[in-house]
């Protein structure tokens, strides 16, 4: 590089790493600022905004993490210690909604001899004889009300750790550390004087599992089936009439939606969790079932039909493009050759549609008849 280049660029290194410089002066200065935010408020006895870490209180060590929230996600705040055993079980609040199931015979809870704790308070459960035991003695029961009483709102076992989570946790409220250590004592006592009970998972149990997976596996299937269905229909048979096929398939699919979901509930009823699995698996048929029926339908009248291509020459009338977020679609109004239509609209790619002259330009159609009487377009020129 000779002397004359360096100088030309000199001016541009200056302005670069003076900008560099300031970017992370910018960044150093933040993180410092937040620090000695942070410092402050653990003076205060505050935890900051977001925060996680681990700790040791009265011995018992745990770990707490501040979910701040996101653009479709409630904040929250878990606190969690350690519990290695042989059961699980998660506990909230019993609400109507759990209540109605129960009075249907869907659901069963596990139930204690405390009718107080039982009318307060539902526990989900895969290990019955192991969270039956345990929640036996009433120093459990009591323990759990106060977690609840701080203002968390599940308690939560997964055979390793016992975790509670403060769910809606209100934005802007930063958590005391005070209350915190509360908590962790409380769940310290619940992790202590645990059951010794193993449950061998029985046949019972492993065929629930196996209807479970049907409940779910059928009409997430049907979905992807029906998904599949619809982009190899409207891109290959594409029906003149798209919302009179999809009306017509819901007189099949929505039979068939409710006979599968009375088969659901005698697969899933008698268990604790039965009525949360079945809002899964009704979501999932709900949009298996009615994608499938139409996805279907579409395809197969193309599909199966067997009836001879008609040729219609028709004029254009119109055209005009819409615009979506990302795209641009272009459509021409066309002189209809069915009985008792004036006009019929077909979506176009672009080159076509620049071609076309309102009043002037003619296109050919070819359609067929189509399966089950709904006549599709097989192409254009």
């Amino acid at each position: 590089m000779n002397s004359d280049t360096l100088i030309e660029i000199l001016p541009v290194l200056i302005v670069v790493l003076v900008v560099f410089v300031v970017i992370v002066s910018i960044i150093v200065l933040a993180v410092r600022k937040q620090k000695e935010k942070n410092v402050k408020l653990r003076e205060q006895g505050l935890l900051e905004k977001g925060a996680k870490g681990n700790g040791t209180f009265q011995g018992v060590e745990y770990s707490y993490f501040h979910f701040r929230g996101g653009h479709n996600a409630p904040p929250y705040f878990k606190v969690s210690v350690e519990c290695p055993s042989t059961g699980d079980f998660k506990i909230t609040r019993e609400t109507g909604f759990d209540r109605f199931f129960k009075r249907l015979g869907i659901c069963v809870e596990l139930e204690t001899d405390d009718r107080e704790f039982d009318d307060a308070f539902f526990i989900t459960t895969n290990t019955v004889g192991f969270t039956r035991e345990y929640f036996r003695k009433s120093d459990k029961r009591r323990l759990v009300t106060e977690v609840f009483a701080k203002g968390f709102n599940e308690l939560m076992h997964d055979g390793k750790k016992i975790v509670t989570t403060w769910k809606a946790f209100p934005r802007g409220v930063t958590m005391e550390i005070k209350t915190v250590e509360e908590i962790v004592a409380v769940l310290g006592q619940l992790a202590g004087d645990i059951p010794n009970i193993y449950e061998q998972e029985s046949a019972e149990n492993i065929g629930w599992k196996q209807r479970r997976f049907f409940a779910f596996a059928a009409p997430g299937f049907l979905l992807a089936a029906g998904i599949a269905g619809l982009i190899v229909g409207l891109t290959i048979f594409s029906p003149l009439d798209e919302g009179k096929v999809i009306l017509d398939s819901l007189k099949y699919s929505i039979p068939l939606l409710l006979l599968f979901l009375w088969f659901s509930v005698q697969l899933l009823r008698g268990r604790s969790s039965s009525h949360r699995e079945l809002m899964g698996v009704f979501a999932l048929s709900l949009f298996g079932f009615i994608a499938a029926g139409m996805g279907g339908e579409i395809t197969l009248n193309g599909w199966l039909d067997k009836s001879k291509p008609v040729v219609h020459e028709v004029k254009v009338m119109d055209k005009y493009s819409t615009r979506s977020k990302n795209s641009r679609s272009y459509h021409v109004v066309l002189e209809s050759w069915r009985k008792g239509r004036y006009s019929e609209k077909l979506s176009v790619g672009r080159g076509y549609y620049d071609n076309l002259e309102p009043g002037q330009s003619t296109m050919v159609i070819t359609t067929r008849a189509g399966k089950f009487g709904f006549e599709w377009l097989v192409e254009y020129r």
